[in-house]
């Protein structure tokens, strides 16, 4: 019986984008025992409760990541239920059939910015950098406003009653301020709308340390998932 830390190792090699035989080989294991060891550290991230990303519904809960945003901000923020922004997750440059299967060309894949290839995610996170909400279904080129609005969370929340009176999220300037958006002021240099934004700065910083920890150093992930997902994996076995 292979032990779970070495599944969860060839797992993450494979996610970090090795091949089959250069995995099999690297860890003494068939190419069929590298398939089995992926998909069964998915079931076994899949079944986590503590890796499970979901916005909460219940007030409750909202309200207290408010609260936890607000003991962060040194103006005293508490309406922020989440921090929002975008992150380019890099791919290789697609193959045609793939972009004819997405209806889009090659080209809107290809973020001028970072010259990279990519998909568009707009993720939500807590305060205290746990993901609440991650949506990936635009090429890089898309607008961060285009993504969200087409997101399943930007549905949710512009519902009635969904957000807790008063709560809302907090991104940057790509969006424009609505009940369930706070953005900052824009082209602001001084006086107190300039003092608003940076501590608006302050709070949404979060997600940009969300992003940080996700794109951290491979050891480093290995250690926190195999914390988290080495129970599962024992009972898959």
């Amino acid at each position: 019986m292979m032990p779970s830390p070495t599944r969860l190792s060839i797992a993450l090699r494979h996610f970090a984008g090795g091949g089959p035989d250069d995995t099999s080989t690297v860890h003494g294991a068939s190419h069929t025992e590298v398939h089995r060891s992926v998909w069964r550290t998915i079931n076994a991230v899949n079944k986590s409760e503590k890796l499970r990303i979901q916005f909460p519904s219940d007030h409750a809960k909202q309200r207290a990541i408010a609260a936890g945003f607000c003991w962060k901000s040194g103006a005293g923020f508490n309406n922020c239920v989440g921090a929002i922004d975008g992150l380019l997750v890099w791919i290789e440059k697609p193959h045609l059939a793939e972009c004819e299967d997405a209806t889009t060309g090659v080209k809107k894949f290809f973020c001028g910015r970072k010259k990279k290839f990519g998909m568009n995610m707009q993720a939500v996170c807590d305060h205290e950098g746990r993901f609440l909400d991650v949506s990936i279904g635009h090429p890089a080129s898309a607008l961060d406003s285009l993504c969200f609005a087409t997101s399943s969370l930007e549905a949710k929340i512009k519902m009635r009653g969904f957000l807790a009176l008063g709560l809302c999220l907090f991104r940057d300037d790509t969006h424009t301020n609505s009940f369930h958006m706070a953005t900052p002021w824009k082209g602001i240099k001084s006086g107190v709308k300039d003092d608003c934004n940076f501590h608006h700065s302050q709070v949404r910083t979060k997600i940009e340390c969300a992003f940080g920890m996700l794109v951290a150093p491979f050891s480093t992930v290995q250690e926190c998932l195999l914390n988290l997902v080495s129970k599962e994996l024992m009972l898959l076995q």
